[in-house]
């Protein structure tokens, strides 16, 4: 029997919201900064309890709520989520805790290496198939890999974990069989004890930054929830509307954002290993668009057919 999931086809609004999620986790390092001065971990169970709140709103908005609810019928859906849950929870805060000890740039190589780990699940687990320009675009990525983990000198574990464990979130996500927003809703949901007891806890205690230092801290904190809810409601509509290989490669969107602005606004020094790289991953990109579309899409005015026929769905604010 085949697998559906090895059919499916790249459709315009994946590529859309794969785009959206991408290039809003390449700039969101730029709103952390804003609260550089609270512990990292209470940041990572503010974004944890926030999150479940706006995804709740979110999913209440849209009329959607009860047909969440509905879906903890199924025992297996529960255990799926719970997985991600556990996963994406991991995912934040080994990334939380390597920016507070100073090691972002092994962060970065994660998601240079991530799209491999992606792209091994999918022809492994998924069966698709692989092109002669998807093995050029792989080569490329592995090339740009080893070039990074050249720089950084050393084998990279918070990397490797990283890759390991985001990539592993995705399958998942792609598995479930639930919409985005009520998907991530119930995800988001099954962290909210957790955090809510941990924040609790700082209030009677006295010792948490909400309350206690200024408004402006308090609106950072509590939008920590929408800024990380809306990129990954786009990461799970982009993962039910493209290839797992082809959501894969999107990802080198991320670290590509990240060296701009460490270049232009935090005046990091850009190396030749840099540059190489971002030729590696451009090209690769490039080889991966055009072997991901089919050969219709090449027409423009297929291309406005295909979003009429496929409206994107509202997945974050309007």
């Amino acid at each position: 029997m085949s697998n559906p999931q090895a059919d499916q086809r790249d459709t315009p609004a994946g590529f859309a919201y794969g785009a959206g999620c991408y290039v809003l986790w390449g700039i969101l390092p730029l709103y952390w900064n804003l609260l550089r001065e609270i512990s990292s971990f209470e940041v990572l169970i503010h974004r944890m309890l926030w999150c479940a709140v706006a995804m709740a709103l979110f999913v209440a908005a849209q009329g959607k709520f009860w047909t969440a609810i509905k879906a903890l019928k199924s025992r297996r859906l529960v255990l799926t989520l719970f997985a991600t849950a556990i996963l994406i929870s991991m995912n934040w805060g080994v990334y939380v805790w390597s920016v507070a000890t100073h090691q972002v740039v092994e962060v970065s190589l994660g998601y240079f290496i991530t799209p491999l780990f992606v792209l091994a699940m999918g022809i492994f687990l998924l069966g698709e198939m692989m092109s002669p320009l998807r093995w050029i675009a792989v080569s490329l990525g592995i090339v740009a890999v080893l070039g990074q983990t050249y720089q950084l000198g050393h084998f990279p574990w918070i990397a490797v974990e990283q890759a390991v464990v985001f990539a592993a979130y995705g399958y998942l996500r792609k598995m479930a069989s639930i919409g985005a927003m009520e998907g991530l809703f119930l995800e988001s949901s099954l962290l909210l004890p957790f955090s809510v007891g941990l924040v609790s806890f700082w209030a009677w205690q006295g010792t948490g930054a909400l309350g206690t230092i200024d408004w402006r801290t308090d609106l950072l904190l509590i939008c920590a929830g929408p800024v990380t809810a809306v990129p990954l409601s786009f990461f799970t509509a982009a993962a039910q509307r493209l290839r797992f290989s082809t959501f894969g490669f999107m990802q080198y969107l991320v670290p590509m954002i990240a060296i701009y602005i460490a270049v232009t606004l935090f005046h990091e020094r850009l190396t030749w290993t840099h540059i190489f790289t971002f030729a590696c991953l451009i090209v690769a990109l490039i080889l991966l668009a055009l072997d991901g579309a089919p050969r219709h899409w090449r027409n423009p005015v297929n291309w406005l057919r295909a979003w009429k026929k496929e409206p994107i769905e509202p997945v974050g604010f309007e």
